[in-house]
């Protein structure tokens, strides 16, 4: 699909906003309606998806995608911050993907991996 787009969370976000997301109530030391992350994603042609992580009675993702500025389609609230976020737009189909990002080892990280297994 053309229209996918792959945004990448690293692992100290994904643990503090999985958090937030698995509160009950409002998250502690924040206002209504902070929001905590914004994930922006420039579709092209003037179109843009915005994913919130916001703070409320039970802290939530609004995504929202927007037409040169205009707010065009408001997803359903969620409280899974990874995966994807379909939106339709004049018969296109457009889906953002939030993915968590793998950190990367380094060729002598590996190596030292390996020895320490066979050691043990």
């Amino acid at each position: 699909m053309d229209n996918k787009h792959v945004v990448k969370v690293d692992r100290r976000s994904y643990d503090f906003l999985s958090g937030v997301l698995g509160t009950s109530g409002f998250y502690a030391g924040y206002k209504g309606n902070h929001i905590f992350k914004t994930f922006s994603v420039d579709l092209g042609e003037g179109l843009e998806v915005d994913i919130n992580v916001v703070n409320g009675e039970d802290p939530y993702i609004n995504a929202v995608l927007y037409d040169h500025g205009v707010e065009m389609l408001t997803l359903d609230p969620t409280h899974e911050l990874l995966g994807d976020y379909a939106f339709e737009h004049f018969g296109e189909q457009y889906v953002v993907s939030l993915e968590l990002e793998m950190p990367v080892v380094k060729e002598k990280e590996k190596k030292k991996k390996v020895i320490k297994k066979q050691k043990g």
